[in-house]
């Protein structure tokens, strides 16, 4: 896995404005315990949200939830958690895409 070892091998220095810079040493002699605001502030909650799980792979289902051409499928995004709304389309030639489901100009849904 030379991906995680390369991962494993880099230290990790994340700064939050309201709280002090915490280190995560990859050698877990060193390693010391972070603050307990990483686990019970609800700032520190809705960054982890935004930086972990909004610009990761997240599964949604399988390619059937569009399986005719010109199809589409709203769903909400780890709902109760992001509640993002997207939107799954098949086009003519069979490629799937994700797109936002709400409306830039009016912030309405598009599709229900």
């Amino acid at each position: 896995m030379e991906i995680f070892n390369d991962v494993q091998s880099q230290s990790l220095n994340v700064q939050f404005p309201f709280m002090s810079t915490f280190f995560v040493d990859p050698d877990i002699a060193k390693a010391k315990t972070i603050s307990t605001d990483v686990y019970t502030s609800n700032e520190v909650f809705e960054i982890f949200k935004e930086k972990i799980f909004a610009n990761s792979w997240q599964f949604i289902g399988s390619s059937e939830l569009t399986s005719q051409k010109n199809n589409c499928y709203p769903f909400t995004l780890l709902e109760n958690y992001l509640n993002e709304p997207l939107l799954l389309t098949r086009e003519e030639s069979g490629k799937i895409h994700c797109l936002s489901n709400v409306c830039t100009l009016r912030g309405n849904l598009l599709m229900y």
